[in-house]
Parts: C-alpha cells; structure tokens; sequence
C-alpha cells in the first residue's frame, strides 16, 4: 500500500561527509591541493529490511583561476532512491567559488550553488487506501484510487550557497564553514489537493581540524550539523592515522563516527577506514544501526564506499648545477 501525504525533498546524508566535499559546502569547490578533483560515493541503507535506499554522489570541480584570490567550478550529480516508496531523486548542480587569500597560511571562500532537481515518483503496481475491498478482505488494483495525482514527475530549481574558512600550516589545518541549502524554497508537490508542499530551508555548519605529530601520526576531528524545520541531525567523530613514507601509499587511517537527532537517542555508530594510494583516496564506511529499528535490522544499516581523484601539483626540486673545473 502507498499512502499519500504530502512528499517533501528527500535530504541524502552521507557518513563520510568530507568525502563529499561539494555536498559538504559549495565554497570548497576548487579547495583542493591538485589542478582538479573527481569524487564519487555510493551508499546503500536498510537493505536488511526491504529494497536498500541508494544513493550515488559524483562531483568533478577544478580551479580555473591561479591568482592569490581565484574562482573555482565544478559539477555536482546526486541521485537518491527510497526502496520500496518509488521515489527518486536527481541533483544537477553548478558550484562555483570564489577564495581570497587572507594570508600565506588562510584563506576565505564563498561558493554558490544553483541546483536543478527532479523528483519522480513511480505508483504502478501500489495500491491506496480507497482500493481496499471489505468483501475480500484485500486490497483491489482494479478499483479507482481517488488520488488526484496532478504529475509523476516533478522539476524544480533551488540554489545553495556557503562560506568557509582554512588555516592550515604544517602540522595543523582548521576548516570552518556552513552552507544554506534550498534558498528559494519551491513548491514540491504531486498531488493536486496538497498545500503549503513547500521544501524548507537548511542550515549546515561543520568544522574540521586535523593535527599531525613529529612520528607522521595524526589525529582529525569533524562534525557537520543539520538544522530543517525544527528538525535537528549531528554527524561527528575523529579519524587516527599515520602518513607514510612510501612510494605509492601516502596515508592510513581509521575512525569512529556517531550520527544521532541531537535531540533524541542516537541513530547510528559509523565506523570508518581509508587510505590514500597515489592520487587516490578510498574511504569506507559502515553504520551500525542503534535507532529504535535495530532489532528489526539486527543493527545493520548502510555501506558507504567513497573514492577521490586529485590531479596533485607537482612540486619542482631546485637543482644546482655543477661545475666541471678545467
């Protein structure tokens, strides 16, 4: 049975927020040590309980101005699917950036995100509430639904925009910022007698720090928090690893991460892994379901697999010329 109410956007949340960067905030497009950058993370949620909830994540961004203060662009896909509901959701989104140096070890950026999305909803084969037949005890496709359903498919346009602070030297980077999300609110709708089906407005601060020790340890500390509606969502926890004085691998770490409403009991434990490997960046993750649905999932909730591409800069060695004495 597929009850109508009324549907409001579906907001993806990933547990390797950072992995995601244009997600993350618009104004870490181009915030990168490499001419370019390709992102990519895949995660499936509650296939324990039904068909999983899938989301996909693909960005490309690059910088395309080199100057102390410079403009970065990018390219922004999400695709998102509700299991069982047959409600699906494409992002297209734009980020450009602007970064002024503050100094020779901050800098300032704002981004803006202007974003096209379309919501489709596929109904064939569900049944409604008015099809339930009393004689048979049983619900009857053949009967009308009596659901004034004005469009299976909904597009609409909306536009982020955020702000982020970087101090970084050679030990330590500090990242703060927070993004707005869905500044021109649209009407989302796809019945005809909905009202007021507006999606809301979302506030997301999140703050970063990574220190690294004289052994090549480090520690990373993030939290990113959502505010919508009166509804609150926490995602914070810290990464150990250790750089590595290798040809191909560059870094190993691991972590632990806790997703919870803030208000109320947690939702999930997150357990993270990752490694660098020349100009890629793997990371893994895993949610522990502890919400009030564990028993019914045997605590398992979702699988996340993010995989980034850096075209680093390459950093030139001086060489002094020798001499040959005659």
């Amino acid at each position: 049975m597929l009850v109508f109410g009324r549907f409001c956007a579906q907001t993806i949340h990933l547990s390797q927020v950072d992995l995601s960067p244009l997600n993350l905030n618009a104004a870490l497009t181009g915030n990168a040590e490499g001419s370019f950058r390709i992102a990519n993370t895949y995660r499936s949620q509650w296939a324990a309980l039904s068909k999983p909830y899938v989301t996909n994540a693909l960005s490309f961004d690059k910088r395309v101005s080199f100057d102390q203060n410079f403009v970065s662009a990018g390219l922004l896909i999400n695709y998102d699917r509700t299991g069982d509901l047959a409600l699906r959701r494409t992002e297209i989104s734009l980020p450009v950036s602007y970064s002024v140096k503050l100094s020779n070890q901050s800098n300032l950026a704002l981004g803006i995100q202007p974003v096209l999305f379309m919501h489709n909803l596929d109904n064939a084969g569900y049944t409604f509430p008015n099809q339930w037949e009393i004689s048979s005890g049983s619900f009857n496709e053949n009967l009308p639904s009596l659901e004034t359903i004005s469009a299976n498919q909904v597009n609409r346009l909306t536009l982020n925009s955020g702000l982020v602070f970087v101090y970084k030297n050679t030990q330590q980077k500090l990242v703060l910022g927070a993004q707005l999300v869905n500044l021109l609110r649209p009407e989302l709708q796809f019945l005809t007698i909905s009202s007021n089906a507006v999606s809301h407005l979302r506030l997301s601060p999140h703050a970063s720090f990574l220190h690294e020790f004289a052994s090549k340890l480090f520690v990373q500390s993030l939290v990113q928090y959502h505010y919508m509606n009166r509804a609150s969502m926490l995602n914070g926890g810290v990464n150990f690893g250790k750089k590595l004085d290798h040809e191909s691998f560059r870094q190993l770490y691991g972590g632990v991460f806790m997703r919870s409403g803030f208000a109320r009991n947690f939702d999930a434990l997150i357990l993270r892994a990752g490694l660098g490997v020349q100009n890629f960046d793997l990371g893994i993750a895993y949610d522990l379901n502890l919400s009030s649905l564990r028993q019914a999932t045997g605590m398992r909730g979702a699988f996340e697999l993010s995989l980034i591409y850096t075209n680093f800069y390459k950093i030139e060695r001086k060489t002094t010329p020798t001499c040959e004495r005659m």
